[in-house]
Formats: structure tokens, sequence, C-alpha cells
């Protein structure tokens, strides 16, 4: 299942990266305050971009050139997953499940919001607990300085439950039901930056894997990408830069949809799509000081509710 049975691998890593350096830029330009992200990125090329609000300012800049569409992407759809999250909570929902969670900081950002569960392949999980420990610092008070941000908690204390996974292998609901998750409430599932990397049939195993878990009341939030997006003649440049960057680090991508294939899919496991927004539709809903920063993008986020 590819990118679902990651290590902690660059990919992780990037992902990080962005998050932090838009955090760094200016309070009327940035989409995203990640003041965590900075803590998972410990490759050398990666450090100023995430530490130096000047080099921030100039990554994002020419990252936006290089490769179109994916930096507001990745900030915009975790924009988006915070405010699902708040949104159900305030519906009562207080289960929110973060699969394949890689270094997704947002049960630290948001203590208190729901119960988290964070899905992942044990090597990952251990990563990013062993990164979460090293900045409590040698007092273990758990806080460390958050630059511009201020304080940031990041103990494990109150924090997600971990539950590690093998996709492909173990049962994802059968994994959860062993860490208390409870399949009788609502919960929140947030599936970002994986489903492209799957085969539709994995797609279609693990959605069967969790409707077992899915209870009425109960929503998934996803990525995809769309399906025109490759195509050689006509498709994205920032979505082909991906496709051959991601291929040649063995994480090659292995789906796209089209708004209508991915509510059918969704369909076929109880889900009802209520809401598919592409990055221009994203960028008009959380603006600048300046509007929309982003107005084309191949990457969609969707939402869809269990009937149960």
């Amino acid at each position: 299942m590819s990118r679902l049975t990651h290590n902690h691998s660059d990919t992780a890593e990037a992902t990080a990266t962005m998050r932090a350096a838009e955090s760094l830029l200016p309070e009327g330009r940035r989409l995203l305050v990640d003041p965590m992200a900075r803590h998972f990125v410990r490759r050398p090329a990666y450090l100023v971009p995430a530490r130096s609000a000047f080099a921030a300012r100039l990554a994002v800049s020419l990252f936006d050139r290089w490769c179109p569409g994916l930096h507001g992407h990745v900030v915009l759809r975790a924009r988006y997953a915070d405010d699902a999250i708040r949104s159900t909570a305030r519906a009562g929902v207080r289960q929110v499940v973060l699969l394949g969670a890689g270094f997704d900081t947002t049960a630290h950002r948001l203590p208190g919001a729901a119960r988290f569960f964070e899905v992942d392949v044990p090597t990952t999980q251990q990563a990013k607990r062993d990164r979460l420990r090293a900045t409590a610092g040698p007092t273990g008070s758990g806080r460390t300085p958050g630059g511009p941000h201020g304080s940031t908690i990041v103990d494990e204390a109150g924090g997600p439950t971990y539950v590690p996974c093998n996709f492909g292998v173990d049962d994802v609901g059968a994994r959860l039901r062993e860490h208390d998750f409870d399949p009788g409430a609502p919960a929140l599932f947030l599936w970002l930056g994986v489903v492209p990397y799957l085969t539709p049939e994995a797609l279609e195993t693990t959605l069967a894997e969790l409707r077992g878990v899915t209870a009425r009341g109960s929503s998934l939030v996803l990525d995809y990408v769309e399906a025109d997006a490759l195509d050689r003649a006509a498709g994205h440049s920032g979505a082909r830069r991906v496709e051959r960057m991601v291929a040649r680090r063995g994480e090659p991508l292995h789906s796209a949809f089209t708004p209508d294939t991915i509510a059918a899919t969704l369909s076929r496991h109880g889900l009802t799509v209520n809401d598919d927004v592409g990055l221009g539709e994203l960028a008009a809903r959380y603006p600048t000081a300046d509007g929309p920063r982003y107005r084309d993008g191949w990457n969609r986020v969707a939402t869809a509710v269990a009937a149960g």
C-alpha cells in the first residue's frame, strides 16, 4: 500500500517542512500556523526554511514555481482538517482518527478537541514519539519555545492514542477496537496524503475495514489527485513533476479520481460526499490579506458522511 507502509521517509519530513515554513510567513500572508512542525525536520536541506523566516519566504516562493499547487494543497488541507475537527466537536464528535498519521501534529495543536487516534506503521510512530520527547528538553517539562507563536506542548500526557498498524496486513478496524476506539460512537476520520499512493484495490479494502467501525454521524476527510492531472498531453505540470519524483523514491502514485468516481467509490462503503473542493476553492475559503494565494491546483479534498 506504498505511502501507507512508509517509514519516517523524506515525504514525511518534506510535508512537515512545508507546514513549518508556512508558519513563518508574515501574519497577513500565512495560511496555517503549525509551530510544532519544525521539530520533525532533521534533514539538512530542510532545516533552514523550517527555522528562518527569510528562508521560508524564499523557499515557498521557489517551491510554488517549481511544483505549482503542491505547497498550497499541503497547508490548506491541514487548515481544512482543523476546521473539520472543530466543526464535528461542536456537533458532539469526540473521536478523531488519523490514518497514516506520519508527522502530523494536529493532536498536539488542538488538545482537548477530541480523543485522537493515530494509525500508522510502528517505525514511524516510534520516530515521532522519540522526536516529541527530544523537544521536551532536559527538564522534561514538555514545553519548548515556539518561535513567534509562543510555547508548544510537546509531551505525551493527554496526547494521542498510538495505534500501530501494518496496512495491507492488519485489519484497520480491528486494530482500532484493540486500542479502546468506540465503534458505536461517531468519529471523524482524516485520511490525508495517502489515497493517491494506494491501488484501487487497497483503497477498497481499507474502506471496507473501516466500515465496521464507522457509526452513524461519522465523517471521513480525504484528499486525492484529479484524474486528468497526470495526462501526458494536457495534465498539470506540478502533478507530473510530483509523479516522477515520488516514483524515483519508490512511492509511485497509483490512483486518481474525478469528483464523480471518488463519490461512487465512497458510496459503495456507506459514505455520501457532501463537500469536494479543489485548491482554488480552498484558497477562496481561506484568503490572505491580499486575497486568495492559489487558484490552480491538481489535488482535491472531500468530506463524506456515514448514514450508518
